[in-house]
């Protein structure tokens, strides 16, 4: 008897889970620029949200923004921008060993990103991203000081899916993969003299992100995001007889900013 009592009420979750997501997906719908349908083309398509009032929502003229092809008054581009802003927290140490022990600090890094977006679809599309980020920290002990100066360049490609939450709000995922220059800088200072080493290394850069996104007006949005980004470049820096070797980075980040679709 349990365990029909339980089947039966999964059975009901998901049937009511179904109902539900077909309704939000009816609200997000297609309808033509010219509302005769006389502009029918690649571009003349934009997506908007119904309202649940509407009768025959597919030539009604009262737009409502969109997250993914706002509406205006001309035929839709598919392409937009996001100007964004990231503080990432790293989980690895810049360096496996210093001149004391192995001390070497996890390097947070702070940093902006330009990213340009081409969208295929009301759910899907492409991004290209530029993105700068930068760190600085030292560590202390009697007598030394050890500090050190942190300058990423990335460029990552990278596709997302976009769904609708509501009216002007929708959730997105996605994913980057790409090449990352990392430019350590290291001093040394102390009562027995000082030291300077520079190194530069090339690898991957990859991240997985997770995010909300909020419209504004009809071609402007916010949004806020998390994301787990890595890479595997790796200065390594040298003295007159030590080799410091760097380490492969990841790091835990808080992304947001602005689009804007054209």
């Amino acid at each position: 008897m349990l365990i029909k009592g339980i089947t039966s009420g999964v059975a009901g979750l998901l049937v009511a889970a179904i109902a539900i997501g077909e309704i939000t997906e009816a609200r997000q719908i297609i309808v033509p620029v010219d509302s005769t349908g006389a502009d029918v083309n690649h571009n003349g398509y934009r997506t908007r949200f119904m309202d649940p009032e509407e009768s025959d929502p597919l030539y009604d003229t009262q737009w409502r923004t969109s997250t993914y092809h706002p509406a205006n008054e001309a035929i839709v581009s598919p392409w937009g921008m996001e100007i964004g802003a990231s503080y990432n927290y790293a989980t690895s140490k810049i360096l496996k060993n210093v001149d004391f022990g192995n001390d070497a600090p996890k390097m947070d890094t702070w940093g902006v990103d330009l990213t340009g977006v081409y969208r295929l679809d009301r759910h899907h599309s492409f991004n290209m991203r530029f993105e700068y980020n930068r760190g600085m920290d030292e560590i202390s002990a009697p007598n030394q000081r050890e500090e050190f100066r942190l300058n990423v360049f990335t460029l990552m490609p990278g596709y997302r899916y976009t769904q609708a939450i509501s009216y002007s709000t929708s959730c997105y995922v996605g994913v980057n993969v790409g090449v990352t220059c990392a430019a350590l800088r290291y001093r040394d200072s102390g009562a027995y003299g000082s030291g300077l080493a520079h190194d530069s290394g090339w690898g991957v850069a990859y991240s997985a992100e997770m995010g909300l996104r909020y419209a504004l007006t009809d071609h402007v949005d916010m949004y806020v995001a998390y994301r787990f980004m890595g890479s595997t470049a790796r200065p390594d820096l040298w003295d007159s007889q030590t080799e410091y070797r760097g380490n492969t980075q990841r790091y835990h980040t808080i992304r947001c900013g602005i689009g804007v679709a054209f």
